[in-house]
């Protein structure tokens, strides 16, 4: 059983689960409609977010996790604007942000933070998208 597969099964054990992708990522019904209202309720086309990190064992961590979960991430540098100890980011759309935030913290992975792009320069955001105040 995966980490993937495991984290599904003890978050939702209630749940009838089933294999999607190609990557046989497992994802309840109920994962299913939260991440269908999430993206009806933001309007998220082209939208990513950033995810740092202060160690490259973390980020290729999580790297490993969210591909086995089938979000479509891309490793990227760090930009500069953000002081992190770790050159490699992950950058995924805005839509699996829920998702991806869910098994990061559910796998207890260490970040530096989430970041969008506002006004061409990243911020940090909070548990709903939002640009955290400073």
């Amino acid at each position: 059983m995966g980490l993937f597969h495991f984290y599904a099964l003890t978050h939702y054990p209630q749940k009838q689960f089933f294999t999607t992708g190609e990557t046989g990522a497992v994802v309840s019904e109920q994962v299913q409609w939260e991440q269908k209202k999430w993206r009806e309720g933001l309007d998220v086309e082209g939208e990513t977010v950033l995810i740092a990190f202060d160690s490259t064992q973390q980020a290729l961590r999580a790297e490993m996790l969210l591909e086995y979960a089938d979000i479509d991430i891309d490793t990227r540098p760090t930009p500069k604007e953000i002081t992190a100890g770790c050159a490699l980011s992950i950058e995924f759309p805005l839509a699996d942000y829920r998702q991806a935030r869910e098994i990061i913290e559910g796998q207890h992975v260490e970040i530096r933070g989430y970041f969008r792009l506002f006004s061409d320069c990243y911020h940090e955001i909070d548990e709903h998208g939002n640009r955290k105040e400073q």
